[in-house]
């Protein structure tokens, strides 16, 4: 009993924890380029569309195991003639473990659909893992003490000409500058880079599950925390907006990649053995939790701050909180984010890899080539190849230190939003056309324009920010 108890709660840990990472650090500032009441609607607008959408990606998913398993034949078996059949289940498990989003890409649209599916994931999850080093070398700073140094002056005053002695007055001033030890912040990408390193060895997804757990627990206490910082001494900035349309582009590339998991769904859902029934309930309720966590930092955080609120959202602490407690907020804080680095990188890596020569016959079917199982490329050169990945993505954040929140931008406009609403939608409709109603077909193709003009007005507005410095 216990056993299973720690499996299911290590498979939502994994679906929460795809989902859920320094994202909420930034969402205040995602409120300031949106504005309260439009920032509200667009982050339910959001939550709402990735949940679907994951939903139809593992809908295509056991459609296209349907046609694997019984073509050519029309009429598929129900799930209990499956079980009823050794063979046929075995089969049918192999398929569930080894089917990925690229596969499934590849199946219904070809190698084009690899293609896209692979580019949009390694964008966006490489992104992702940038965005962690970027949080992890501005945070870690305030985990080394600070020294105050006592800094004498000497202020001159011009002598007046009543001044009889005509003395100089001069008036020392004692001033307290408080300097941290912290060394660069290109030293500091290299602290995080043994940890990061040896959970990137890990192979197995499911094993990354403690991990997960000890990610979620850190990231919960940071949220409670800074939840704290914000509500304790809070006042109302007068200077908030209802809505900004003119920056609310920015808004929309953020908070869709703030839903990370869609690059790491199918994989989680595979790994959950035993267990996928319960996968669309663990959904729904993380997606439940992020809308609060969200909502709840970029309410009361733009509220407070308003203009001034940072890129993440910590920085706004204000220097008469105690140095000890934030401290530990920034510990804490950095825990989660370096255990969540390891499963966001897994797809990453499942695409390199796959990249690698292996041997194929040209007459093998693409369903043949899925269920043939390629020589595994030697561990020595699986570690070698996490080992560079890993520092590809430390040497990118150290370029674009301040540039937190619109890496993120960048990644949801080019990555995420492809993988969340365009490309499941493309998938289902091919899938399913001339099966399902016309107002399913309608709602598919409205979030896929949902997707591409977002798309394209995001990476306008990002585009357009660059360009001109601002």
């Amino acid at each position: 009993m216990s056993y299973e108890f720690f499996h299911q709660l290590g498979d939502f840990a994994n679906v929460f924890k795809a989902f859920i990472g320094s994202n909420y650090l930034g969402i205040a500032f995602s409120f300031s380029q949106s504005g309260l009441w439009l920032g509200i609607a667009g982050l339910i607008l959001i939550a709402l569309a990735t949940d679907h959408c994951c939903i139809l990606i593992i809908k295509c998913k056991k459609k296209l195991i349907q046609r694997i398993l019984f073509a050519p034949s029309s009429a598929p078996a129900d799930e209990a003639s499956i079980q009823n059949d050794a063979p046929l289940m075995n089969r049918y498990l192999e398929l569930e473990k080894e089917l990925s989003y690229g596969q499934i890409g590849r199946l219904i649209f070809g190698r084009r659909g690899l293609w896209v599916v692979n580019c949009a994931l390694v964008l966006t999850q490489f992104g992702f893992c940038v965005g962690y080093f970027i949080f992890l070398g501005n945070s870690l700073p305030h985990l080394f003490p600070v020294v105050s140094l006592n800094v004498s002056q000497q202020l001159h005053f011009n002598e007046s000409s009543s001044n009889t002695n005509h003395a100089s007055a001069w008036t020392p001033i004692s001033d307290t500058v408080y300097q941290s030890r912290a060394p660069s912040y290109f030293l500091l990408l290299l602290i995080p880079l043994p940890v990061v390193l040896l959970t990137s060895m890990i192979k197995d997804v499911r094993r990354l599950a403690p991990i997960s757990v000890i990610a979620d627990v850190s990231i919960c206490l940071g949220f409670f925390s800074i939840f704290y910082f914000i509500v304790v001494h809070f006042s109302m900035n007068a200077n908030f907006q209802s809505a900004s349309w003119s920056t609310f582009p920015i808004f929309f590339g953020q908070v869709t990649s703030m839903f990370e998991g869609i690059g790491t769904i199918v994989s989680i859902e595979s790994s959950m053995k035993g267990n996928r029934q319960r996968f669309t309930m663990y959904l729904h309720a993380s997606m439940g939790l992020m809308v609060v966590i969200l909502g709840t930092f970029g309410v009361l955080g733009y509220l407070k701050f308003g203009p001034l609120t940072q890129q993440i959202i910590i920085l706004n602490l204000s220097d008469r909180d105690s140095h000890a407690i934030i401290m530990t907020v920034y510990a804490t804080l950095c825990i989660g984010v370096l255990f969540t680095y390891p499963l966001q990188l897994v797809p990453v890596i499942e695409v390199v890899e796959s990249l690698m020569p292996q041997a194929e016959d040209a007459k093998d079917s693409e369903t043949t080539l899925l269920l043939k199982k390629p020589h595994p490329l030697p561990t020595w050169k699986r570690n070698v190849l996490r080992f560079f990945l890993v520092l590809c993505t430390a040497a990118t954040a150290a370029g674009l230190r301040d540039e937190f929140a619109y890496v993120g931008a960048f990644v949801g406009a080019m990555g995420s939003s492809v993988l969340a609403y365009i490309l499941p939608c493309m998938f289902h409709l091919k899938l399913h056309w001339g099966q399902v109603h016309w107002l399913v077909v309608a709602k598919d193709f409205s979030l896929i324009a949902f997707g591409v003009v977002g798309s394209c007005i995001s990476l306008y507005a990002l585009i357009w920010r660059w360009a001109s410095g601002s």
